[in-house]
């Protein structure tokens, strides 16, 4: 039985990385650790997966965002409890399970405690978790899981810390450069420049134009170490956008965008842009609401 494997997954990637001592706070030092791209491969179902973790709420909280086999997406949230000195971790993902994992022994080389959830069978499932580094960049886990049906299951899996490739450290800058005149399927139009003041850093200065003369400066940046191309304008009147592409290929970008109006309730949702041609790019923002607009992104002849 395999399929509800897979669904364990996100609660055992909060161990991956030791202690380096025995801290008040040991979750700072696991979580710094922590913090980064990650490969996993479970046994004996032979799946593949990555996930992200990152710090927030000023060293308060450790979130991780899953891309798991067949497309199923999980984000995870860990906290950690004074009163009871104990690691706790909650996720959903959406396939429709749940997780909670207690760590009750935290040290610089094993990490051990319970989990239970529910799979996306609706099956309960509890099992004893431990976990062991072989290196700051290698971790072997094993969990001893008892499904709902009294069914015992025994996973272990390694977990590795990714590598970017220097390939892939740029971003497609070249196409993006010059003037560009977009014109929406809602009728508006606009002009953007897009120039790179620095040639030794990977950033863009965008000067965008309304049709009615409105001007917004925006300023892109590339994120290496998570491939993700960020961008964020600022004009008049509180008008601006942010985008994020957390998708980035030479010739198509997608992600997410916010975009804010003047005298007008602020817009989120998804974007795509797809490069058709060097003169030509073509642009398809979804709002939350159900509004989709389209773009026709074209570069101006010098």
């Amino acid at each position: 039985m395999t399929k509800p494997l897979k669904f364990i997954l996100p609660i055992m990637a909060l161990s991956f990385a030791p202690l380096k001592s025995a801290e008040k706070a040991p979750e700072l030092a696991l979580w710094q650790e922590l913090q980064g791209n990650w490969n996993y491969e479970i046994q004996p179902a032979g799946l593949k997966g990555s996930v992200r973790w990152g710090i927030g709420g000023k060293g308060s909280s450790l979130w991780g965002v899953f891309d798991e086999p067949n497309e199923v997406k999980s984000v995870s949230l860990a906290g950690w409890r004074k009163d009871s000195k104990t690691l706790k971790i909650n996720g959903y993902g959406s396939a429709g399970n749940y997780w909670d994992l207690e760590l009750t022994e935290v040290s610089a080389d094993k990490i051990t405690g319970t989990c239970f959830g529910i799979l996306p069978t609706s099956q309960k499932y509890s099992g004893k978790y431990t976990g062991k580094f072989e290196t700051k960049d290698r971790f072997r886990f094993t969990i001893d899981a008892v499904l709902e049906n009294g069914e015992k299951q025994k996973i272990t899996g390694l977990f590795t810390r990714a590598e970017i490739e220097q390939k892939a450290l740029k971003c497609p800058w070249k196409w993006m450069l010059g003037h560009w005149k977009i014109e929406r399927s809602d009728g508006t139009k606009a002009d953007v420049v897009w120039t790179k003041p620095d040639p030794n850093a990977d950033y863009l200065v965008g000067n965008w134009t309304s049709e009615t003369g409105e001007k917004m400066t925006e300023l892109v940046g590339w994120r290496p170490h998570n491939q993700t191309l960020v961008a964020n304008a600022h004009g008049a009147n509180g008008e601006g956008f942010s985008v994020r592409f957390n998708k980035v290929s030479a010739d198509k970008l997608s992600g997410r965008f916010r975009n804010q109006k003047a005298g007008e309730s602020e817009r989120m949702g998804t974007i795509e842009i797809r490069r058709v041609n060097e003169g030509l790019a073509e642009a398809k923002l979804e709002s939350t609401d159900g509004t989709v607009i389209t773009e026709k992104i074209r570069k101006v002849k010098k």
